[in-house]
């Protein structure tokens, strides 16, 4: 005996699997009088509503009560703004939609006042519209993106905004015919499902009548592939999936889930399934969270942290909180002090972050941050400006633990199209490298060069020197274990030093360790100098003993052995370094500890 609940689900189903006259979300109709009543763009006048003040000693929201249609003129939008006192009301439902890269040239009428939006947002006002007022929130028009402390206020927020909403709408865009099949098509996998009673799902997966692709082009849908919706979807009560005039629950889409094929299973917008669906009893932490969604976009890089912080278990204590007032250094480093206090006191996280492995966190977190967007036009040398940092004149150090990875034994040829040439490198091998009979790597390092040489200018910054850094040590060279180098590099410093440079990019030279690593090193480097390895990363420095203690020369970037095929295996058209892994250090190998600043930190790990 159905339930009244089941028996409209079923209607609805079916409703949604027939196909419309035309099937094409919106008539030919719609799309004449959308051609004809082009909306006025913010050159035909400036907007005229202003937010008017929140009281952010609490934690009011703004809501907009999205009106019917008029009738009289249908492709005027028109809402009204009120302030909630209370969050969890749960008497609106919320938007997650992508913001697009349009102008803000759409209009629409808050209070009667004129307010210009986006082209995606215009169109999901257009088509969300009800026969009666519609309560939502939306972030574009509820929070006064030109006010910083208020931005701040909201995004903190965000979690219990979501969360409370009595529903979250997936918004996908304009209605399409493909879009309309694809909500067609899980609309009939469903009723299949019901008729087989969920006892076998192969029987739907393995079928030749369901269309694929139609699901697949739902899952190319670029918004997926934002960032924000990860919290967004993960922290929903309820969720109802848009496209245009047509929608589906999300219970339903999620369903679909065991008859996928293996390529729907793995995409991106299924992970965001398998996520909800694992949501309950696990605990969700930052350092998981920023690896899981290394992949999402975001226009602003610093909601690559933001974006995650309402999901991480680890963050509900207030200990790392949204500031938009604060440069993408300083994101940076708020996130590895976070992390390394995350060590310090004792919280549990799901993969180990101690002195071995926050120089790896460091380095894939400077990703993560860079890579907000994808763009043939990326500037990377801005990516971290360290003078934006209080952290050049602060004498707060971190412990970090790396592994002794053998000493310079050689320095080869300079890496460059004009002096190292084959034959060069040749004569290098055959004079000075013997690393054992029958050991042959003449291909090995003429790759090495080679590549390197293809090398952008933002990659070969990765070889460094760095010039006056102190550093001290009271263990002798052959007593390697427990070796502790100690970094005040800042603390007698002046802005100007800053500005003049504490370090220097270098033309790389080959080197070679005695125990047959190859690799390249700034120029600096001698034969003695000792090499040092971090766990889970491609990082490895090169270390001096002197007459008081140690010198940091610089980073090295060290080929990984036996291989011939690693040229690009990284993307970006980076080397494929050698990272070490735990299971690589033996238990007798000998570590060393050094006490680094946060920008010097930053430069190892760039």
């Amino acid at each position: 005996m159905e339930t009244s609940y089941q028996l409209r689900r079923r209607r609805a189903l079916e409703t949604m699997r027939r196909p419309q006259s035309g099937t094409s979300s919106m008539s030919s109709t719609d799309n004449a009088l959308s051609q004809t009543l082009e909306q006025p763009s913010a050159a035909r006048g400036e907007s005229n509503f202003s937010h008017f003040p929140l009281d952010l000693s609490e934690a009011p929201i703004r809501l907009i009560d999205l009106l019917p249609i008029r009738e009289s003129n249908p492709y005027r939008v028109e809402c009204e703004m009120i302030i909630s006192t209370s969050i969890s009301e749960r008497t609106y439902e919320a938007l997650s939609y992508e913001w697009g890269h349009s102008e803000a040239s759409k209009e629409i009428f808050i209070n009667g006042m004129r307010f210009f939006v986006r082209d995606n947002l215009w169109n999901a006002l257009y088509d969300l519209r009800e026969d009666s007022p519609r309560r939502l929130w939306i972030d574009a028009l509820c929070i006064d993106q030109q006010n910083v402390d208020e931005r701040n206020h909201q995004v903190r927020h965000m979690s219990a905004i979501y969360s409370s909403a009595h529903r979250v709408l997936v918004w996908l865009g304009q209605g399409t015919d493909q879009g309309a099949d694809a909500l067609r098509t899980i609309a009939s996998i469903n009723l299949e499902l019901e008729r087989y009673d969920h006892s076998h799902p192969n029987s739907v997966r393995h079928s030749a009548q369901v269309p694929w692709d139609h699901i697949r082009h739902m899952c190319r849908n670029s918004y997926w592939t934002r960032l924000w919706i990860v919290q967004e979807i993960g922290l929903a009560r309820n969720l109802r999936i848009h496209w245009g005039s047509d929608h589906i629950e999300w219970d339903d889409f999620a369903n679909c889930y065991p008859v996928l094929p293996n390529d729907l299973q793995r995409s991106i917008t299924f992970q965001l399934v398998r996520q909800r669906m694992a949501r309950d009893g696990l605990n969700c932490f930052l350092k998981d969270l920023l690896e899981t969604c290394k992949g999402s976009l975001c226009l602003d890089p610093r909601d690559k942290v933001y974006g995650l912080l309402g999901l991480a278990d680890d963050c509900r204590e207030g200990n790392l909180t949204a500031d938009y007032s604060k440069s993408l250094f300083d994101v940076y480093e708020d996130v590895i002090r976070f992390q390394y206090g995350n060590f310090l006191n004792g919280v549990s996280v799901t993969h180990e972050v101690d002195y071995c492995s926050i120089v790896g966190f460091s380095q894939q977190l400077q990703w993560i941050l860079w890579h907000p967007l994808p763009s043939e036009e990326e500037d990377c040398t801005a990516r971290l400006d360290l003078r934006d940092s209080p952290s050049y004149r602060s004498g707060d150090l971190m412990r970090i633990v790396g592994f002794w990875g053998g000493s310079v034994a050689l320095i080869g040829p300079e890496c460059s199209n004009e002096i190292s040439s084959r034959e060069e490198r040749d004569l290098w091998i055959e004079r000075d490298f013997h690393l054992g009979a029958g050991m042959d790597i003449k291909d090995e390092v003429s790759s090495l060069v080679e590549s390197f040489v293809a090398f952008e200018a933002t990659e070969r910054g990765r070889i460094i020197t760095f010039h006056g850094l102190a550093l001290q040590g009271s263990v002798e060279l052959h007593q390697l274990a427990d070796l502790t180098i100690l970094s005040d590099r800042y603390e007698q410093s002046t802005e100007s030093d800053v500005d003049a440079g504490k370090y220097s990019q270098t033309r790389p030279h080959l080197f070679a360790t005695g125990d047959g690593d190859i690799g390249i090193a700034p120029r600096e480097a001698q034969p003695g100098d000792l090499v040092c390895r971090f766990l889970h990363c491609d990082v490895a420095v090169i270390v001096r003993s002197f007459e008081f203690g140690y010198k940091l020369i610089g980073r090295v970037v060290i080929a990984k052995q036996q291989t011939l095929n690693w040229a690009y295996g990284r993307k970006y058209g980076k080397l494929c370094y050698s990272s070490p892994e735990i299971s690589s250090i033996s238990e007798c190998q000998a570590h060393m500890t050094f006490f680094l600043d946060m920008a010097t930190l930053q430069l190892l790990t760039r």
